[in-house]
């Protein structure tokens, strides 16, 4: 997580697991809501350094743990930041919260929204375990 200011004058994009509830209604189940210092510091950080939170569609919450009934708690830790050079490059962007499967963690799928001329300079990572979404086998054969 960001700390402090850092420079981000370039295309930057944040993302992950934070392991932080912002907002209530973030969570679902357990003990209630509390505001605890490590999301008050990873809100400054994302103030500080300019980044903004991408809209997403799918589930509103990205861990269970995977407990039955009332014992079931849902919450949204997963994330995905830009900066502001990122969003004038790609305005469009978003992310999916696809279905979690064999994992107590929703894959997040960060859709770009506009196509990148420079394929040299794009990353790609392939986790094997993407092979056990159904979706996704269909796209590698």
């Amino acid at each position: 997580m960001l700390a402090r200011r850092v420079t981000l004058d370039s295309p930057t994009i944040v993302g992950g697991d934070f392991n932080f509830t912002l907002r209530p209604e973030d969570k679902k189940g357990g003990r209630p809501f509390s505001y605890s210092f490590g999301a008050r510091e990873m809100e400054d950080a994302v103030l500080a350094n300019n980044l903004q939170e991408l809209p997403f569609v799918g589930a509103n919450h990205t861990w269970c743990n995977n407990q039955p009934g009332a014992a079931r708690v849902l919450v949204r830790l997963d994330r995905m930041f830009l900066n502001s050079a990122d969003l004038a490059l790609m305005p469009l962007a978003s992310i999916r919260h696809l279905t979690r499967i064999g994992s107590d963690h929703c894959p997040i799928l960060l859709h770009l929204g506009t196509p990148n001329s420079d394929r040299r300079s794009q990353w790609f990572r392939f986790e094997d375990v993407w092979l056990s979404y159904p979706m996704c086998s269909k796209i590698v054969q």
